[in-house]
């Protein structure tokens, strides 16, 4: 058996690691193959810049990557992607900002939530991040 289309995410480097450390020992125990090629780490968030600790899967070190597509969407290593849109688009129509917005932020924000059971405050966050977004 392959770990095809696996995703980890974890808010620090130690929760990370742990999560590794669980799927090597679960795949040792019940013959599962890590891709070690396609087995790599991604930073994400205001400090994505910054260097930090090299991430394991078993013996292995896994790469830090910039972007790895995943399930047919591209993810980057940087800051959220509407900052990024509204920096390169200072002299840009409204409605055209709106539109790439909607086009590349909303998918994005929106990746996978029906698979969530998500609690009321949980839906109002991504509101407030959706709403930030047009302000």
């Amino acid at each position: 058996m392959y770990a095809d289309d696996l995703l980890l995410l974890s808010a620090s480097v130690s929760g990370l690691q742990s999560m590794l450390d669980i799927c090597y020992l679960y795949g040792l125990n019940n013959s599962i193959v890590f891709n070690y090629a396609k087995s790599v780490c991604l930073k994400i968030g205001l400090n994505w810049h910054r260097q930090i600790s090299q991430m394991f899967l078993g013996t292995r070190k896994l790469e830090w990557v910039t972007s790895v597509k995943y399930m047919g969407m591209m993810f980057n290593s940087g800051r959220a992607s509407c900052n990024g849109i509204l920096a390169h688009c200072k002299n840009v129509d409204e409605f055209v900002k709106l539109s790439l917005i909607r086009a590349y932020c909303l998918p994005i924000l929106l990746y996978c939530v029906v698979a969530l059971d998500m609690l009321r405050y949980q839906v109002k966050d991504l509101a407030v991040c959706w709403n930030d977004c047009f302000q």
